[in-house]
């Protein structure tokens, strides 16, 4: 993606300018071998946060996706809510994390599915 945070979170809002109504954004987030999703929905201010083994949402890529707010509400000429973007952590199947082996196993019948479309 960028080599500094400003870089990100430029790149993140050259995609958001292309949003249309209701459009939800999914930005898949690595680190340290580890993914994660990211939800954003750009009307409500609003980002979900999905993680299999239930960590918080990390601090650098929430900054990242604050920055490409401003720089989209800025590109609006429309001011951002006042306590900023909201953060939710997603649970799954009424989860909130996942063994390495129920993972592994939905990782085997994913690729699978998308074996049998090709």
């Amino acid at each position: 993606m960028g080599s500094t945070d400003m870089d990100r979170a430029r790149l993140i809002f050259e995609w958001l300018k292309l949003s249309e109504t209701g459009q939800l954004w999914l930005l898949p987030y690595h680190l340290d071998n580890h993914w994660m999703l990211i939800i954003i929905d750009l009307p409500r201010e609003s980002c979900f946060f999905l993680d299999p083994i239930a960590n918080p949402s990390p601090e650098d890529i929430k900054n990242v996706i604050s920055m490409a707010f401003d720089y989209y509400n800025d590109w609006q000429k429309k001011r951002g809510r006042d306590s900023g973007i909201q953060w939710r952590a997603v649970k799954c199947n009424g989860k909130k994390s996942y063994m390495i082996e129920e993972i592994n196993e939905m990782q085997n019948e994913w690729v699978d599915a998308l074996y049998d479309l090709l």
